[in-house]
């Protein structure tokens, strides 16, 4: 896993339970629709990050893929783009998805992932979830949390210091507020953006409570039905003011443009001649832009990314996104002799 262009596997089945994928995006539509149980059950496989090249495209040109990944985070080190993400398998103590590096030369091939580890993490914290690398890749950060429901167990943001390979050290609180959980975080030229929720409240739109660990504002948006307003917390988020990596306090609440279809803060931010850009949930078009992090207005030429919690950087002066996509692959009634390659969709 964890390489460029993956393979489809032939005729397997969506997972059921509570691992199975969503359905989301790119459904077949008009007349020639399978109907009821008439539909190829072969489905979507499972979700993956896809990595995509934004410059000067009316739709992101798809670079590569990564297969069983999910919530990637990018920074380019020494002319190396290192790819932070989840994969899909749990560690046996918490039963939260690993977190795993990938790294490329060029953005279309990539390594197999290794483990990151992450040394100096306080006894309590045992979940270490939505990931962010910092611009240069020498921190990362994280929601830390003593248990996987972040609603009750509470969470706040740990940064830790680049080792080298995959390995993290001098874990340490950088953020946190009384009261509130957490969601994910983006980092850019001395601020950080934290959009959260309340701990111990009831969100109607999640599934159940352990949804939370899963930026549930970023799936949730992207299921909204057209001329309903944004999901509870979705367009707004704490801005903090960092004095060092590990030292960040709180500025202000802040509050995404509205819009039907870019209206969440999970997502990244860059910082360039000047200017703060912000890649979030949704549809966009991306970036909304800000002089000072406080204020933001939509970017006079954006680009359509429907995207979920998406890490963008400049890669040799382009950019380039990573973003969860999820796999076409063949019904379990046309089983094909020999692998099929997945069929990458936005989700």
């Amino acid at each position: 896993m964890g390489r460029g262009q993956g393979k489809g596997r032939p005729g397997g089945k969506g997972q059921g339970g509570e691992n199975r994928p969503e359905n989301v995006g790119n459904k077949q539509q008009g007349e020639n629709r399978p109907q009821g149980g008439n539909r190829p059950q072969g489905g979507r496989g499972p979700p993956g990050v896809g990595i995509f090249s934004l410059n000067g495209e009316d739709d992101p040109t798809l670079l590569s893929t990564i297969e069983l990944a999910s919530q990637p985070t990018m920074a380019v080190v020494n002319g190396i783009i290192n790819a932070v993400y989840h994969n899909h398998t749990r560690d046996e103590k918490t039963g939260v998805p690993q977190l795993v590096m990938s790294t490329s030369s060029d953005g279309t091939s990539w390594t197999e992932a290794k483990l990151v580890t992450i040394s100096g993490l306080p006894s309590d914290i045992n979940v270490t979830i939505n990931p962010t690398l910092s611009s240069d890749g020498q921190y990362l950060y994280f929601t830390g949390s003593s248990g996987k429901n972040l609603k009750e167990s509470g969470s706040a943001i740990y940064v830790a210091k680049y080792d080298g390979g995959a390995s993290f050290s001098g874990a340490t609180k950088a953020f946190s507020m009384d009261g509130a959980v957490m969601i994910d975080s983006a980092v850019a030229n001395g601020f950080m953006i934290v959009p959260h929720t309340n701990k111990g409240s009831k969100n109607k739109d999640s599934e159940s409570d352990d949804d939370v660990m899963i930026p549930t504002v970023a799936r949730k948006l992207l299921r909204r039905k057209p001329g309903k307003g944004p999901r509870r917390g979705s367009d707004s988020a704490y801005l903090a003011s960092c004095s060092t990596p590990s030292t960040c306090t709180f500025v202000k609440n802040i509050t995404m443009p509205a819009s039907e279809s870019r209206n969440s803060f999970v997502g990244s931010m860059l910082f360039q001649n000047g200017v703060y850009e912000f890649y979030g949930s949704g549809q966009g078009p991306w970036p909304v832009t800000s002089s000072n992090a406080e204020e933001w207005l939509p970017a006079e030429n954006g680009v359509k990314l429907m995207a979920k919690d998406p890490s963008v950087i400049v890669f040799n002066g382009a950019k380039i996104a990573a973003t969860p996509v999820k796999h076409s692959r063949p019904s379990t009634d046309d089983v094909p002799e020999e692998p099929v390659q997945n069929n990458p969709v936005l989700v």
